[in-house]
This record gives structure tokens, sequence and C-alpha cells, in this order.
């Protein structure tokens, strides 16, 4: 945890994936985030698919319908899941879509 000039007068929580370095504040997440949003378009958490590979996507993976993580995700991440992908990065993202998303998957 530290202090940041990105979340003046709170303490934030930090994260170095390897290949970004996330700061956020404890009182936001994608879960939270997902649920305020499916909530305004009117949509039910059930029928969402949300895709993600780092500790900042863990509660948007555990609130969806379906929760995707990548293949290169770190075991605790992966350990969330309904579905882990065989590919990573982009071709495992791509793997998901074609399963979860298109009609032809």
């Amino acid at each position: 945890m530290l202090t940041s000039p990105l979340c003046p007068g709170r303490t934030c929580l930090e994260e170095n994936s390897g290949v970004a370095f996330h700061v956020r504040s404890r009182e936001v997440d994608k879960g939270r985030a997902l649920a305020r949003l499916c909530q305004l378009m009117g949509l039910d958490l059930k029928e969402v698919v949300a895709i993600g590979d780092s500790e900042v996507d863990a509660q948007m993976i555990s609130i969806a319908g379906i929760g995707v993580v990548l293949a290169h995700a770190p075991p605790e991440v992966k350990a969330l899941a309904t579905y882990v992908t065989k590919e990573a990065y982009a071709k495992g993202f791509i793997e998901a879509v074609r399963l979860f998303v298109l009609e032809d998957g």
C-alpha cells in the first residue's frame, strides 16, 4: 500500500504485474464497476463474461457469470476462474471470445 498523487488523501493498493504498475483506491475495483455498469444497463451479471489476467481483475472475474482467466495469470487468479484459457495474452483473449461470445465458438 502507498499514498499516491493518483488518489490523494487515500491509502492506495499497488500491484506490479511485470507488464503494468497498477495503483488504485481501496474503494474501487473492477468488480464494483462491472456490477454498477450492469445495473445501469439493466443486465444480469449471470449473463456477463469477464476476461482478465491479474489480481486487479479478481473481483470482476469472481462476480461475472463466466469468469475467464488467461493462461499466463498467477495461480491465485486462476483459482477464481470458471474457465482458464489454453493460450496466453492476446491468443487467450481470442480463445475466450470465440468460446463464450461468438455464436460459432
